[in-house]
């Protein structure tokens, strides 16, 4: 082969190695798009056993790059949250440079991508209470990187509706149980982790005067939603892409929100932060899967193991 090709655990072991640090700096670079980044929105496709298959591409840097992915969130074993692949190509020349396994890279970006948020939108800098809500596989990537955008200068409390994940992540993450309800009313940031579809978290359990941050994570397209539109006319709202926020479910069935601003726009304009209770829908956005599958590829020619 004259492309690089990496398994699910060799694109985690490049990650592990470029280091989290790296990886939210990439990241948050991607927010604020070259001038010849382009980025369309995802395609997604609804299969009749409840699954999706999402196609994801853009272009960045003199890079191309190509994310099939399947969510799994109808797998009633829960065998397989996600399955998917990652193809980065040479602009200039069409090639191939890079094919990969992409569930490890999407746990990385979307972690990293809720920890430039935090690091631009949190208020309270000098100590910080992360609730987590949701205990599957994404909890650790998230504890990881939002504990690196933090100096480790938190304390993350967790809640699981199951209560074997929410006992397991507990100790492997040295973080403490928490009833749902606590984290809502305590917490300085809420990150949510839940592939529901119908909402869990309403007006009636958010002081919207309270300086605290919620970043939605579970609900990327129309079907999943966790959080009630009806919050959306009482915080100040910011997304990863404003093309994208209509393929959630919050967006999807609130049609409209009064107050939306994209992270990229903020960072750009260096505007104050501001008070009170704030929402950052996160969608997954190729760029970030482009700036992922790039260090990947260009650690390994450094490194010398080009094929």
């Amino acid at each position: 082969m004259d492309f690089i090709y990496k398994t699910e655990e060799e694109v985690k072991t490049a990650l592990q190695q470029i280091g989290w640090r790296r990886i939210i700096e990439a990241v948050e670079k991607t927010f604020v798009k070259e001038k010849d980044a382009d980025c369309p929105p995802k395609v997604i496709r609804f299969l009749p056993n409840g699954n999706d298959f999402r196609l994801m591409y853009g272009q960045m840097d003199g890079y191309f790059g190509v994310k099939l992915i399947s969510a799994q969130g109808a797998n009633k074993e829960k065998t397989l949250s996600e399955s998917g692949t990652y193809s980065l190509y040479d602009i200039e020349t069409s090639k191939l440079l890079m094919f990969c396994m992409a569930n490890e890279l999407t746990a990385f970006r979307t972690a990293a991508a809720t920890a430039v948020a935090i690091r631009h939108l949190a208020t309270k800098r000098d100590y910080h209470m992360v609730g987590v809500i949701g205990c599957g596989k994404q909890a650790g990537y998230h504890i990881e990187a939002i504990r690196d955008v933090l100096d480790g200068d938190c304390d993350f409390w967790l809640y699981d509706k199951d209560d074997k994940e929410f006992a397991l992540s507990s100790i492997h993450f040295h973080a403490l149980p928490r009833l749902k309800r606590d984290i809502l009313q305590y917490a300085d940031i809420i990150v949510t982790l839940t592939p529901t579809t119908e909402p869990h978290i309403f007006a009636k359990d958010i002081d919207f005067d309270r300086d605290v941050l919620y970043c939605s994570i579970g609900g990327d397209n129309e079907k999943k939603i966790e959080i009630h539109q009806e919050v959306l006319f009482h915080m100040h709202v910011f997304c990863d892409s404003y093309e994208q926020v209509d393929h959630t479910g919050i967006m999807h069935r609130a049609k409209w929100i009064p107050r939306l601003t994209s992270l990229g726009d903020f960072i750009i304009d260096k505007k104050s932060i501001p008070k009170g209770a704030k929402l950052f829908i996160s969608t997954g956005v190729a760029l970030q899967d482009l700036a992922m599958g790039r260090m990947i590829y260009e650690a390994d020619v450094l490194n010398g193991t080009k094929n």
